[in-house]
C-alpha cells in the first residue's frame, strides 16, 4: 500500500474530483481535520484492483470527453500531469486498472476511461457490429455490464450470431460487448479475464 496523507487518504487535485473516492464512514472530527489540512479531493486507495489487457486488434481508444483526456505519470490520480489529449486523440491502450488505463501511444502515461459518475472520457475505438458465439455452452445475455447484478435476458447457444452496438466497458477485468438485448462477456472471468474466449469477431 503506497503512502497516504494524514494516514488515511490519498489527495487528488480538484480538476480529478469526480474520480475521486471520498471515504464517508470516518467521523466528522477526523473529516474536519483532513479537510483542514489538506483541502483538495481525497481517495481511498485500499481497493484492490483486477487488470485487464486488450488484445493488439481492440486497444484502440478515442479521446470523446469534451475537455479532453488528462494523462498523468502513474495510475494514481495525484501524480504529475504530463498533458492534456484533446477530443478526437486515438490513442493504444497497453492495460486498465479499474477506470484508469495505461496508454502508450501517443505517449506513455495513464488516463482515465470515465468520470466516476459515468462521464466516457476514451471510447472504444472502431470496434466489430457482429459477433459469434464460440462457447460450446452458450452465453448468458445479461441486462447490464456488471456480471454480479446484471438480470440474465436469455442464453445464446453456441454459433449465435449477435449484432453489436459498438459499446463496451471493462467489468472486472473482463470486457463487455453491448448487443442488441443486453451485454455479453468477451471471455471467461478464469484467470484474472484471461479465461476461455467466448465470443469471435466476424468483422
Amino acid at each position: 500500500m503506497g503512502a497516504r496523507c494524514c494516514g488515511l487518504y490519498f489527495c487528488v487535485e480538484a480538476d480529478d474530483k469526480d474520480d475521486a473516492l471520498v471515504d464517508n464512514d470516518i467521523n466528522n472530527d477526523d473529516k474536519h481535520e483532513h479537510s483542514r489540512r489538506h483541502p483538495k479531493w481525497c481517495m481511498d486507495d485500499s481497493a484492490t484492483e483486477r487488470v485487464f489487457v486488450p488484445d493488439a486488434s481492440r486497444n484502440k481508444f478515442q479521446v470523446v470527453g469534451l475537455g479532453g483526456a488528462t494523462v498523468r505519470m502513474t495510475a494514481r490520480l495525484d501524480s504529475p500531469v504530463l498533458r492534456t489529449l484533446p477530443q478526437g486523440t486515438v490513442v493504444v491502450v497497453a492495460q486498465v486498472r479499474s477506470r484508469r488505463a495505461h496508454i502508450i501511444k501517443p505517449m506513455d502515461g495513464w488516463a482515465s476511461l470515465s468520470t466516476e459518475s459515468g462521464y466516457i472520457i476514451l471510447e472504444a475505438f472502431a470496434r466489430p457490429t457482429k459477433y459469434k458465439v464460440v462457447y460450446r455452452e452458450g452465453i448468458f445475455v445479461r441486462s447490464s455490464p456488471s456480471i454480479e447484478d446484471g438480470r440474465i435476458v436469455r442464453i445464446a447457444p453456441f454459433g449465435t450470431v449477435l449484432k453489436a452496438t459498438g459499446k463496451t466497458e471493462i467489468f472486472d477485468a473482463v470486457e463487455r460487448v453491448e448487443v442488441e438485448d443486453g451485454w455479453v462477456s468477451m471471455r471467461l472471468r478464469e484467470d484474472k479475464g484471461s479465461g476461455a474466449p467466448l465470443l469471435m469477431a466476424l468483422n
